[in-house]
């Protein structure tokens, strides 16, 4: 047992090895040494060559082996520590928690899987067939199957699991992959709220900068009998993290606390008096998380909480008109909202007689800062100013290709006709 504990430890070292060598640098023969990183969330093999000296004293492989012990060490401590009491894991479904009484939990803290942005359980494959092999034996009835059970019930959004072996049209995969992923998530969120108890918090931790993605979680709360009480965004991703460096990502994650929705709320309109509200609440938050050094980006996806504090204090939302009102709607107002307060702290004097394209363009360098993003930033930002991306390619301000938007330069949009 001692010599694979020692195994085990070593192929913690070499993952934490393998995880700070993997920021490479390459020579260019004009920019001198440039530095790379994977942009993937997995840690695929490649030849190249690492920062660190691998076997010198003190650093390398030594000092992976060093901080792994010592974060062992400290786990040990715990289970000893003053006021440790004994806890039950069970593992199982999120979204059927028979074992679990009606009312009979005060706090239900989930962190959800953030719709496509990481396919777990086929990530999981790379590190089950090496626990298997090395911890198979203690528990053979964790590591019964071949690969990872991955079966239709993993809340993610995989376009490959609705394709139906690539007869259906991937539009069509796409559309069903997200209405899966925001069914399951419901499905959760609906147990949750039959084993909280009637004063009991859900907290949720959720990172994306789709709006399509944060719509979809909050369909899923307030469908679930949920309303949202308070946010408070964490920066928790490295800006080295592998798939985070040299991106312009949401480097934060938003902790939502929801309560279950009081009965009798009634309905609210959608109207003068509440979309100012969210606007409001939009601006004051974006300058609050820019003080506190949030990146544009996290400025941005935090709204979406406060705005949802205000959208979410009644049964349902109406217009003037009767009509049910979305989530996007609302979220779109906040959006709008941190864009217009942008725009203003760029030009001073206002933004009077400033056209759509430039306003568009002082967007994407101020919030994105960069000249080339995907399709759904570029969409949101050209929400903000009343243009669609098209409408921008024909423009001849932007050139796209796939999910990826660019920005043209100036020589890329002289022309030589009018």
């Amino acid at each position: 047992e001692i010599g694979e504990a020692i195994v085990h430890l070593l192929a913690l070292a070499l993952d934490k090895f393998a995880d700070f060598s993997s920021r490479l640098t390459t020579w260019h023969p004009t920019r001198g040494v440039v530095g790379h990183t994977f942009q993937r969330h997995d840690f695929s093999f490649k030849a190249t060559h690492a920062e660190m000296a691998a076997c010198v004293a003190g650093s390398g492989l030594a000092w992976a082996i060093e901080c792994v012990a010592e974060a062992w060490q400290k786990l040990a401590k715990l289970p000893r520590a003053n006021g440790a009491r004994p806890v039950c894991i069970t593992y199982g479904d999120a979204a059927n928690l028979l074992h679990l009484d009606d009312g009979s939990v005060t706090a239900v803290v989930v962190d959800p899987p953030y719709a496509d942005n990481v396919q777990y359980g086929e990530l999981a494959d790379f590190f089950y067939v090496w626990l298997k092999r090395t911890q198979g034996h203690r528990r053979p009835e964790w590591f019964s199957t071949y690969l990872c059970n991955r079966e239709e019930e993993e809340a993610v959004v995989n376009l490959a699991r609705h394709r139906e072996n690539g007869i259906l049209p991937a539009a069509e995969a796409r559309k069903r992959a997200h209405a899966f992923y925001e069914r399951r998530m419901a499905e959760v969120f609906r147990e949750a709220h039959r084993v909280l108890r009637d004063d009991g918090v859900l907290t949720v931790m959720f990172t994306h900068k789709q709006q399509s993605a944060w719509e979809a979680l909050f369909r899923s709360l307030i469908g679930s009998g949920f309303t949202v009480t308070a946010t408070w965004p964490v920066q928790t991703e490295s800006q080295h993290s592998l798939h985070q460096a040299r991106k312009n990502a949401a480097q934060s994650t938003v902790i939502l606390a929801a309560r279950k929705q009081l009965p009798g709320a009634g309905v609210g309109y959608f109207n003068h008096q509440m979309t100012d509200e969210i606007r409001q609440v939009a601006r004051d938050t974006a300058a609050r998380l820019q003080e506190e050094g949030l990146n544009p980006v996290d400025q941005l996806v935090g709204t979406f909480g406060p705005a949802m504090e205000v959208f979410t204090r009644y049964d349902e939302v109406r217009a003037d008109t009767g009509e049910p009102v979305s989530v996007a709607q609302a979220i779109q107002v906040a959006a709008d909202a941190v864009a217009e307060w942008r725009v203003e702290r760029l030009a001073s004097r206002g933004v009077k007689g400033v056209d759509p394209e430039s306003r568009f363009a002082l967007l994407c360098w101020d919030v994105l800062g960069a000249a080339e993003f995907r399709f759904n930033e570029a969409m949101l930002l050209g929400r903000a100013v009343g243009m669609d991306v098209a409408s921008l390619v024909e423009a001849g301000l932007l050139a796209r290709t796939g999910d990826k938007v660019r920005l043209l330069s100036a020589r890329e949009r002289r022309r030589d006709e009018p």
